[in-house]
């Protein structure tokens, strides 16, 4: 199936149908995913784990977490830096971070990687390394396209998306 997302609605493939949207916090990266009568699905947000106050800025450090309104956690992915970028084998860069290119997921106990192939591309590959989902931007156009081979819902590739933006997230310069 093929899709098409602009300004947080996924549409259907020709556009004539909404069928999801996604609704940001003020401030914090916690998203909402509701269906159309604005009822909630779904809800992604980064989870801040207990560590050693020297991996402060690890990304080891964070989760994203897909749950569902009873609280029951459908995804979870765990970022990983790039593998000519990780700090345990490459050091610590002295003027930047390390970038990160994917996120190990186990969604609903099936495990998969999101990768990030640049900021307009995304992939989420199974076990076998084959594509499951693909997110491209759409160019000048706006918006994104996303194609799913596997049955996905809309609300859990609302989901995928989200846990993408926070990929990209990850790579951002920090302001202070």
């Amino acid at each position: 199936m093929t899709y098409k997302m602009k300004a947080g609605i996924l549409y259907s493939q020709d556009g004539s149908q909404v069928l999801v949207r996604i609704r940001s916090k003020f401030c914090g990266p916690e998203k909402e995913i509701l269906d159309m009568d604005g009822s909630l699905l779904f809800t992604a947000d980064i989870r801040i784990l207990d560590y050693p106050p020297q991996w402060a800025g690890n990304i080891s450090c964070r989760e994203y977490v897909l749950t569902a309104p009873s609280g029951e956690e459908l995804a979870v992915g765990k970022p990983r830096y790039a593998d000519s970028e990780d700090p345990p084998i490459y050091g610590w860069p002295i003027c930047r971070m390390p970038r990160v290119d994917r996120a190990d997921l186990d969604f609903a106990g099936n495990a998969y990687t999101l990768v990030m192939r640049d900021s307009q591309n995304y992939v989420l590959l199974d076990n076998q390394a084959a594509p499951a989902v693909q997110i491209k931007h759409r160019g000048i156009t706006g918006g994104w396209a996303i194609e799913s081979v596997r049955d996905f819902s809309a609300g859990h590739l609302c989901g995928i998306f989200a846990f993408c933006r926070y990929i990209e997230r990850e790579n951002e310069f920090p302001v202070v």
